[in-house]
């Protein structure tokens, strides 16, 4: 019963634009996982991720997404249960996977 629509690191649900709602840079890759809402956002300097309505106690430096070409074999993979992405912590890229239980 809700719409949501993503259009360059813009997220707007049911007609609310979450950068303006919560005053981020960025929000992009909004997907449901167990049917919840999850997505990454940039607040300043440092990226999060939001999951089910809370902030997880996670910050990044950058996380790799909107790549073309070659390069977006690098954007996040999210599936039903789990999200996968490159961040970048303390200087080094890693490779993270985040999986959450029902």
């Amino acid at each position: 019963s809700h719409w949501v629509m993503e259009i360059s690191d813009f997220v707007i649900i049911d007609g609310v634009v979450l950068n303006q709602e919560y005053g981020y840079e960025s929000v992009f890759e909004w997907h449901a996982i167990n049917d919840k809402p999850f997505y990454f956002f940039q607040d300043g300097p440092h990226y999060g991720i939001s999951y089910a309505g809370q902030i997880l106690p996670v910050h990044y430096e950058a996380i790799k997404h909107g790549l073309c070409c070659g390069y977006a074999v690098d954007n996040p993979r999210i599936s039903q249960h789990d999200a996968r992405f490159f961040a970048l912590k303390d200087g080094k890229w890693m490779y993270v996977i985040l999986t959450f239980q029902e």
